[in-house]
């Protein structure tokens, strides 16, 4: 009805269901929207994309605890409930809605940047290191190679040996030291 219509213009709300309950009580059902990466843009605006890659503004009120994506990531915000539309942000979306609900990634990537070539690159919260992802695809082969790696390798030979590990090319892992 019309006061769903009006409840989900706003663009926290997923959706919205307004009925009255068999003893006459109004009730009001409302289901959020699930942020899963924050875009922060050069400017200092920015926004959220949630589980379904429909855009959200920043709250004033509150922070959502997800990664934030910084670079060339030049998607515009037309209209509410307005879904991503650029390669940039696809890949992004693509990165963190693999890694939502994976607990270890949740707490390992704190940042993500896509560079002039749009592709990306993780920034881990528990070493100095980058990690070059290249593009969205084969992202469960590529963070699969990584936390093994990071399981075998790093623990064995410190968390800061290497400056870059390189997850684009099929198969491999490539290394760059300090």
């Amino acid at each position: 009805g019309e006061l769903e219509d009006k409840l989900e213009l706003n663009p926290f709300i997923k959706e919205a269901e307004v009925f009255i309950d068999i003893e006459g009580n109004l009730r009001v059902e409302v289901w959020q929207r699930n942020p899963i990466v924050r875009i922060a843009k050069n400017n200092g605006t920015g926004f959220y994309i949630d589980d379904e890659g429909v855009k959200m503004p920043l709250s004033d009120n509150y922070a959502a605890q997800v990664p934030v994506a910084t670079g060339k990531i030049n998607e515009p915000i037309r209209k509410i409930h307005d879904t991503i539309s650029t390669v940039a942000a696809k890949n992004v979306y693509a990165l963190c809605k693999y890694i939502h609900d994976k607990p270890f990634w949740q707490a390992m990537i704190e940042q993500i940047i896509v560079d002039s070539k749009g592709e990306l690159i993780l920034i881990p919260v528990v070493a100095e290191h980058r990690v070059l992802l290249g593009d969205a695809s084969r992202l469960e082969e590529k963070l699969k190679h990584l936390k093994i790696f990071y399981k075998k390798g790093l623990n064995k030979v410190g968390w800061d040996k290497y400056k870059v590990i390189n997850l684009k090319y099929t198969g491999q892992i490539v290394c760059e030291k300090w």
